[in-house]
Formats: structure tokens, sequence, C-alpha cells
């Protein structure tokens, strides 16, 4: 049990079956919240199903489900961890193949800065691109991401972009998540860029339940594309 009582509200969000967004401030409860709101959902479902909870960093990610498999807990076969460790272990690590083309022996995910000045010089689109990153361009970067995949790269920087092409287009990716997960919850939603949005929304598509948890005062990341009206658009 939870070591406060919750207000009408926080037990109204807790026990929804609907697509939700959650806004409160600092120091609210939010995070007990969603994790009640796990722990009472995931005990309705078999064995093989779970839920998706997305966080912004490691340690967040960890204490979600810490909090979540509190009293020994079951969180049957969820997924918590970062968007971008999302983006890799779900989506382009088991599908990219399909749709990117041959896997190397290993793929490491890199930042560009981060990549030998030899690959660099073979991916010319990338290395003059200096716009925002949004969903729709996948086909812009597709051959230079191609060749960077065949070399055992995947850019950082590009994870969001290459994981709504795949999700976008592989039915066999589609089935994987309609089939695997009921819900997926994304905290800090305020500092969502448009391809984690995109990604989000597609989920949902799909007939998984959105739960989007932030506050509209409080976003940090900028500079990396995130924006507010991603939350207040929901």
């Amino acid at each position: 049990m939870a070591s406060f009582e919750f207000t009408p509200d926080q037990e109204a969000a807790i026990t929804s079956i609907a697509n939700m967004v959650i806004t409160a401030c600092p120091g609210s409860g939010k995070t007990t919240v969603v994790a009640e709101k796990i722990r009472n959902e995931v005990k309705n479902l078999p064995d093989y199903k779970g839920v998706i909870g997305i966080t912004f960093t490691v340690k967040a990610s960890k204490e979600l489900k810490v909090r979540c498999k509190k009293d020994a807990c079951d969180v049957k076969a969820s997924f918590f961890g970062t968007i971008d460790h999302f983006c890799l272990s779900e989506i382009i690590y088991p599908f990219g193949t399909r749709l990117i083309g041959n896997t190397p022996r290993s793929v490491e995910c890199k930042l560009f800065d981060e990549i030998p000045q030899a690959i660099k010089d073979q991916v010319p689109t990338i290395s003059g691109y200096s716009g925002e990153l949004n969903s729709d361009l996948y086909r812009v970067f597709e051959d230079d991401i191609k060749t960077l995949y065949e070399n055992g790269y995947v850019l950082l920087e590009l994870l969001g972009v290459m994981a709504n092409y795949i999700l976008n287009n592989s039915l066999a990716c589609q089935k994987y998540f309609m089939a695997k997960y009921a819900s997926v919850y994304i905290d800090e939603y305020q500092d969502s860029s448009e391809p984690q949005h995109m990604l989000f929304l597609k989920l949902i598509d799909l007939g998984l339940i959105g739960v989007a948890v932030g506050d509209t005062q409080q976003s940090i990341y900028a500079w990396r594309g995130s924006n507010p009206e991603f939350i207040e658009s929901l």
C-alpha cells in the first residue's frame, strides 16, 4: 500500500482505463500515482503482456520499476527504460533489419561526433544537415542510415526518426506491440521531441492505452527539440 492517502483526483487517475494526460507540479506525488496505476493495471494482465514505462533518465526508470514491483508485485512482461533504450531494444534492434538492410555482427549506438571520420565521409546528407529532426525525415537520410547500419552504427540523434519509420512500416513490429503491451506511460512528457510524440500517437493508434505525465512549466530540453506544446496538444 502507498504511504499516504490518495486524493479523489489521484484515485480517479489510478483506476481509469482511458487514455489520459496527468499534469502535476513537482512534489505532488505523480510518480507514486503512476506507479500505483501501473501496479493496478498489470495485476489483471496475462503473464505474456505488460505495460511500457518510459522515463527520461536511467535513474528515474530504475525508481519507477522498483516502485511498481513493491510488495512483490509481478509486472509481467513490462518494459521500463528511457526513450532511447525503448527505441533501440523494442523497435530498431529486433525489427530494423527487415527495413534498413543487412545486420552486421554487432551494432553500436553512437553520437554522430563519435563515428569514425572515414564513416562520416560516407554519409554526406547527415553530415551537412543542420535543421530540426522530425519523424518524416527517414527518407531524407535513408541511404546514410543504411550505410551507417551496415558499418555497425546507429545514430543516437536519429533513434526517433528510425523508430517511427520502422513502427509505421513493419507489420511484424506493429503486431508485436499489439500482442505484448496493453498501455504506454511516458513521464516528463513536456520534454518529448516531435519523433517521440509521434511514436506515442502511433502506439495509441495500434490500440494501446496512452498515459502522458508531465508539467508544462518544467520543460528543460528545448535545445534538443523537446516542446511542451506536444503535451498541451494531447
